[in-house]
């Protein structure tokens, strides 16, 4: 469907070989209209139903491992990237799981995970 309506315009131009001018040239101007009307459509609904996958608001809540003891400083694992982490409370290590709770700047700050939390 959405690739019809992207060629919409394209085929529109069908119009000036098969009608005059004057005529072709409203009706291809009302269909560039109307493919203009369903792109912002189809664009701002898709935009507004779509949470965040981006950035610091996708991680938070996340679980990542620790790839270097976070004593208060170390590195986490997220997304297969590895990211510097600071620990909020005590200090996790390596192997654990841990909850992104924040950033600053480019670090996350990381709380350990419960024992309930670790075996859902």
């Amino acid at each position: 469907m959405m690739a019809l309506i992207m060629a919409l315009p394209v085929l529109g131009l069908v119009l000036f070989y098969i009608l005059p001018f004057k005529m072709a040239l409203p009706l291809y101007l009302l269909l560039l209209f109307i493919s203009g009307l369903i792109y912002y459509g189809m664009f701002t609904v898709m935009g507004k139903k779509r949470k965040v996958r981006t950035g610091f608001e996708e991680m938070m809540g996340q679980e990542a491992l620790v790839v270097e003891d976070v004593s208060p400083r170390g590195k986490v694992l997220i997304y297969y990237e590895i990211w510097s982490a600071r620990a909020r409370g005590k200090s996790v290590l390596k192997g654990d799981k841990v909850r992104i709770c924040g950033h600053q700047g480019l670090t996350l700050v990381v709380e350990s995970l419960t024992e309930e939390q670790k075996s859902s």
